[in-house]
């Protein structure tokens, strides 16, 4: 730290929400003209410190100061007051309206009465030459590139001249070109004395433009470090902590024969780099990288969500032993497999509808009689046992998904696909917001469907779980399959195999 005052200092904050305790420490400062990386682990607290500055909700303990004052954030109007603005991970922007309508969205100028696209447009160019960017205030933002379109956000936010400015996520949707364009931009923000909060998952881009690097882990901030003195593997390492496992669930062994799914050189373009592995029956795989390494794009390119990728996909044409590969697209994986996905509410259930009627979507045909028509009593007794089998809180069958917590939601999501006997399943973060108990409920599950031959891959943030029912690990970093270890490999191998300065630059793919 340097001898300046701090803009900014959270000391000791808390927040709970019911018995969830979000943030049971939080402590983070920030001096004018410095930028400072928030790096954490999925849950860690991250979001909510943040939300506490952003006036979202009210601290349950702690202060907040902000030039030597001891303020209070009590709304996002307050926050704003004091000089804090944020340009959010999904940009809240309006691809109709101009530029310039964009940049003004919360505050239009006016004048007599009527509003001032004099004033507006002026005002408009010359935050965006400010920040390099070379743009037509009068355009509509409709056809900008995602950096572009970051550009004037960011204008947006310096339009009442910040203090304190936090990014969250900025690099996530930019091209390698576009991240070194807002490099460059919170340099030259930083040269303006604007005090910069960088929230990231990519752990090699903070060095080129933070000072410092505050990590949380378990709602607490656990280290405040200078990058000057710090490396990638020590960050990893503060980031996941010591790793306790409890036990395996399954045999550490990797003896499995009949190949049930075969990628090989998988790209597309921004998502993932020549991916090649196997899934075996009975396997389970763990996906194992930080957030941002390119484990949910993987996964996603592969049951062509996001486009149509390169590359080859083979599935086992039906279920035994000694069975042919055939070539598959996409869309024909996407047929024979249950991908539990980490996006919830907006991928995994239908909202509106019931408990009973998201069950039976992927299984309507095994409900439907010879005419095609669902049979109601098999529907009821399908959601009936997967609410038992999942201990799901609900009034019965027929309660709306959209009014369960979002842990129940989530079971309805892994429930629904259990229920169709998949032969190839997908589980992304599958414990996300669950209790213990239930952690346990969907870990023994995952198992048991292993054993009865399906082919498992596994995306978790927490290497405990992941550690306790995996055969063997894939390694991802940098949006590339860069090492496989085996099952018996050790909580502190694999957050190595993370921090290693050459991961995601060896080679393409990895051994089946």
């Amino acid at each position: 730290m340097s001898g300046a005052q701090p803009t900014l200092v959270m000391l000791g904050l808390a927040k709970s929400f019911g018995p969830t305790k979000a943030v049971v420490d939080g402590n983070l400062q920030v001096t004018s003209g410095q930028a400072v990386a928030l790096l954490g682990a999925n849950g860690a607290g991250k979001s909510t410190l943040m939300n506490l500055l952003g006036g979202i909700f009210p601290p349950d303990a702690g202060t907040i100061t902000i030039d030597g004052q001891i303020v209070s954030l009590s709304s996002p109007r307050a926050s704003i007051d004091q000089g804090i603005a944020f340009v959010q991970q999904e940009l809240s922007v309006f691809p109709t309206m101009s530029i310039a309508e964009n940049v003004f969205a919360d505050a239009y100028p006016t004048r007599g009465g009527r509003l001032d696209q004099r004033k507006m447009t002026a005002r408009s160019k010359a935050l965006l030459e400010t920040l390099g960017a070379d743009l037509d205030p009068t355009l509509p933002l409709e056809g900008l590139s995602t950096g572009e379109c970051q550009m004037v956000e960011i204008a947006r936010a310096m339009r009442r001249d910040p203090k304190i400015l936090i990014f969250d996520e900025p690099t996530s949707s930019l091209s390698n070109r576009e991240k070194e364009r807002l490099h460059g931009v919170i340099k030259t923000l930083k040269a303006r004395g604007v005090a910069i909060i960088y929230i990231t998952h990519f752990i090699g881009e903070i060095f080129n433009v933070c000072e410092r690097a505050v990590v949380m882990r378990n709602g607490a901030s656990v280290a405040d470090v200078s990058l000057a003195d710090a490396s990638h593997a020590d960050l990893v390492r503060l980031m996941l902590g010591d790793v306790v496992t409890t036990g395996r669930m399954v045999a550490s062994h990797t003896d499995f024969s009949d190949i049930v799914l075969k990628v090989t050189n998988l790209s597309l373009p921004g998502r993932v780099e020549q991916a090649s592995f196997c899934l075996h029956a009975g396997e389970i795989v763990g996906l194992w990288g930080l957030l941002g390494s390119g484990r949910t794009e993987l996964v996603r390119a592969m049951l062509g969500l996001d486009g149509k990728p390169s590359g080859t996909i083979e599935i086992a044409e039906d279920r035994g032993t000694n069975r042919a590969l055939k070539t598959v697209t996409p869309s024909a994986l996407r047929a024979v497999t249950a991908f539990v996905t980490e996006d919830r509410r907006r991928e995994g259930v239908l909202l509106p509808f019931s408990v009973a009627k998201n069950a039976a979507l992927p299984n309507l045909q095994t409900l439907s009689n010879p005419a095609s028509l669902v049979n109601g009593r098999k529907v009821k007794a399908l959601a009936t046992q997967m609410i038992k089998d999942l201990s799901i809180k609900v009034s019965g069958a027929n309660q709306r998904v959209a009014t369960l917590s979002g842990g129940n939601q989530q079971k309805v999501v892994f429930g629904k696909w259990l229920a169709s006997n998949p032969r190839i399943l997908i589980l992304d973060e599958p414990t996300r917001g669950l209790d213990l108990s239930a952690k346990a409920d969907i870990m023994r599950l995952t198992v048991e469907l292993a054993h009865q031959g399906a082919a498992i891959l596994v995306i978790t943030s927490e290497l405990e779980e992941l550690m306790s029912i995996s055969h063997c690990y894939l390694i991802m970093a940098q949006r590339r399959l860069v090492g496989k270890l085996p099952g018996t490999a050790t909580g502190q191998t694999l957050i190595d195999a993370l921090s290693a300065p050459a991961a995601g630059e060896g080679d393409a793919g990895v051994a089946a």
